[in-house]
């Protein structure tokens, strides 16, 4: 089936990369994972295998509609004609994993929903465009980050996994892509900080790129340079 350009579609066809994706999943039998634009359904197909009940979340309704021909008879299958972007995440069984080849212009919302959605993933593999990936992967532990990347690190620690070319879809994207592996901490990076607190600080942090983060947080907050240091020290 053609993929729709509109859509972000690019088929991942790699055979080897689909396992090496399925296979940072983690799924045993009694998982639920939630799969985002399965597309043909490669990805899904060796998600299923594992035994976990899957729901798909397809955008496009004639794949949504297709979908379910290429798996007849799975009883762990269901297939959602849903825009993920308007999906109630709280719906979702406690505990959840998550996988997607996510299309690439949605990258920075679909962070920003599985940050703020109160029932968030376990674990969250995902194949973004190559430098997202990276900076989704710094961390304000190490001391470079970027705004988005601190924000999620208040949940989840990040690593990097598989790097994938061009060449491994169809039709090729013009661009590298990597997955990144999402894990939810235990605890916030930050147990005594609330996360309305940590994002507010962060938001003032990065509210002027060229100026120094004293600065930036003398403003956001109303105070001193003085007051500010004595803060942060």
């Amino acid at each position: 089936m053609p993929a729709d350009k509109r859509l972000g579609q690019h088929w991942l066809q790699d055979a080897k990369i689909l396992q090496v994706i399925s296979d940072y999943v983690e799924l045993s039998t009694d998982d639920f994972v939630l799969e985002i634009g399965p597309g043909l359904g490669s990805l899904t197909s060796r998600l299923l295998k594992s035994g976990a009940e899957v729901l798909a979340v397809e955008y496009d309704p004639v794949l949504a509609e297709n979908l379910p021909k290429s798996f007849p008879g799975k009883q762990n299958l269901k297939i959602k004609n849903s825009d993920i972007r308007k999906f109630n995440f709280e719906e979702l069984p406690k505990d959840y994993k998550l996988a997607t080849n996510l299309p690439y212009y949605i990258s920075g919302i679909f962070f920003r929903i599985i940050i703020d959605t109160k029932n968030k993933p376990t674990k969250a593999v995902i194949l973004v465009q190559k430098e997202v990936a990276e900076k989704m992967a710094q961390s304000p532990e190490y001391g470079d980050s970027n705004k988005l990347a601190m924000l999620a690190a208040y949940h989840y620690s990040a690593e990097l996994g598989i790097r994938v070319s061009p060449k491994a879809f169809n039709p090729p994207p013009k661009v590298n892509s990597q997955v990144i592996i999402l894990n939810r901490r235990d605890e916030p990076l930050f147990p005594n900080l609330q996360f309305k607190d940590y994002s507010r600080f962060v938001k003032f942090a990065f509210s002027s790129p060229r100026k120094t983060l004293i600065n930036n947080l003398a403003a956001g907050l109303h105070k001193s340079k003085k007051e500010v240091i004595e803060l942060i020290s």
